[in-house]
């Protein structure tokens, strides 16, 4: 929507009057943006998020700070006091539009919904109803018009349309079928689950076509690691930090709904197979290590200091987890050195630091 506007005038109907909003009122705005000693009247509008040169057109926050409340309101104020043209008005009606309908699909505990009651969970009582059935009225009637006259609608529109029908579909199957009666929307957030495929796509360099062999071997070391990956600066998804996919894969009922016959508290007697023989599954490696490293831990720590008895299971995975995770981190940290041969191997007889050796050894002979 934001990025067809900055190139086309965008028409629409609001209460039977057609409106058409324009991207040069919002550079107006920008230009006439009143402040004081650095204080601005709309401080989160800049070039950034106006200059075609310099915003993030991926960026779905600069968008979300553009079709603002804050901002429709300060353009209309503006346009009274003459400091703006008077059609400014009709763009802000699009900006105050677009601003009701996020909000109308983005609640969540996190945001203030007495300031907005759209950010409060959808109900049959709510507000979302009622404004999702003008939304659709609204984006029905909108065309971008080009530079040329010319009258297009672009598949955003259409897409907004499907997205508030298949929320209210959702909404009613839930409520009929299982009884949920309020949901907060900013559940939907797909964000996890890109940034878990992302995870995926980015083990080992840049992995853009998996077979499903590929992706079980990527699958099985993110999960050592916990699922957690960098976050890469300037994505388009909020950093959710795989917690809701580490509580399902690493969550505390586990045990009663797993259909292993390994017994865990006898794990470390297990005669583990040659790191030759399973070098290529990964699969089997990973899992076992997680188990041999927890168990190891249980054994030689005692946990008798945490004297809450409510919360002492949780307190004590959360701290076996992070010391886990924290050893794991560090001794990949050796075998990338090792094999970059930024550092020598510390122990000969352990085999997984033996092949890096080795490998940097077999690519330093070529390069010779």
């Amino acid at each position: 929507m934001r990025n067809n506007l900055i190139t086309k005038n965008l028409t629409f109907k609001k209460d039977g009057e057609t409106k058409t909003a324009k991207w040069s009122h919002l550079v107006q705005l920008l230009k006439e943006n009143p402040g004081y000693k650095g204080i601005r009247l709309i401080p989160k509008l800049t070039e950034h998020h106006l200059n075609p040169e310099k915003l993030n057109k991926m960026k779905v926050k600069f968008a979300s700070q553009v079709f603002s409340r804050t901002v429709a309101s300060n353009m209309v104020y503006l346009a009274d006091k003459g400091i703006l043209p008077t059609e400014c008005k009709e763009t802000a009606d699009l900006l105050l539009f677009m601003d009701n309908v996020f909000d109308s699909v983005n609640g969540s505990h996190a945001k203030n919904k007495n300031a907005k009651p759209l950010l409060g969970p959808a109900t049959i009582t709510s507000a979302h109803i009622k404004t999702w059935t003008k939304a659709k009225s609204e984006l029905n009637s909108m065309e971008f018009v080009t530079p040329a006259s010319r009258a297009e609608t672009v598949p955003t529109i259409k897409n907004w349309v499907w997205t508030l029908e298949g929320i209210q579909v959702l909404l009613n199957k839930l409520r009929i079928e299982y009884g949920v009666i309020s949901v907060w929307l900013r559940h939907l957030n797909p964000d996890p689950l890109e940034n878990f495929f992302g995870a995926v796509r980015s083990h080992g360099c840049q992995n853009v076509n998996l077979t499903c062999d590929q992706f079980e071997f990527a699958f099985a070391t993110l999960l050592i690691n916990k699922l957690n990956i960098v976050h890469t600066q300037g994505k388009n998804c909020e950093n959710d930090l795989c917690y809701a996919l580490c509580y399902f894969v690493l969550n505390e009922n586990t045990e009663a709904t797993s259909t292993c016959t390994v017994d865990i508290e006898n794990i470390l007697e297990i005669n583990f197979e040659d790191i030759e023989n399973k070098e290529k599954d990964p699969r089997i490696l990973a899992p076992l290590q997680y188990a041999v490293i927890k168990t190891s831990i249980y054994s030689l720590v005692n946990f008798d200091f945490i004297k809450c008895n409510t919360h002492k299971t949780k307190m004590i995975d959360y701290l076996i987890n992070t010391v886990i995770r924290f050893m794991t981190f560090n001794y990949c940290k050796v075998i990338n050195k090792i094999l970059s041969g930024r550092r020598q191997v510390d122990d000969e007889d352990d085999k997984v630091q033996m092949k890096p050796k080795k490998y940097n050894t077999k690519c330093f002979k070529k390069k010779i």
